[in-house]
Parts: C-alpha cells; sequence; structure tokens
C-alpha cells in the first residue's frame, strides 16, 4: 500500500515519457532500492519474485501496459 500512494503514482504518471530517456535505467533501480527498503531484501537478492509477489509491474512492464492503454484509448484516431 505505501509503494502504491507514493512510488507507483510517480512512476506511473511520466512513464511515457522516461523510457524514451537516456535515464530510464536510473528509475528502474530507484524502483527496485524502494522495494528492497520496503521487504528489507539485499542487493542481491532476485526482484523477479517479490514483484509478482507484490503485484508490482516493473518499470518496463508498466511502460507495454501504458502504451496499450493509449492505444485502445485513441483507436478511432488511427483508423
Amino acid at each position: 500500500m505505501l509503494y502504491f500512494s507514493y512510488t507507483h503514482s510517480i512512476i506511473s504518471f511520466g512513464v511515457l515519457f522516461w523510457v524514451n530517456s537516456s535515464d530510464s535505467i536510473k528509475v528502474l533501480r530507484i524502483q527496485k532500492k524502494i522495494i528492497r527498503i520496503i521487504t528489507n531484501l539485499r542487493k542481491r537478492d532476485s526482484y523477479r519474485n517479490i514483484f509478482q509477489i507484490m503485484n508490482i509491474p516493473p518499470f518496463y512492464s508498466q511502460y507495454i501496459f501504458s502504451c496499450l492503454i493509449y492505444i485502445t484509448k485513441t483507436t478511432n484516431a488511427y483508423v
């Protein structure tokens, strides 16, 4: 709940713009760092299972989802 109230809203707000920048890997690293702090993981632990358990989309998955939502909302513009 803490993650979704603070971090997820900020990441999802600018995901369509941040992915195309050269600093997009920094956003993913910050996302992993926040999850590590919340769950008390070590740096070398795998995040894949934690993302699935906490039902949190990784940064690039969130980008794909945002693109799909954008396309479905604007399908009339493409026809």
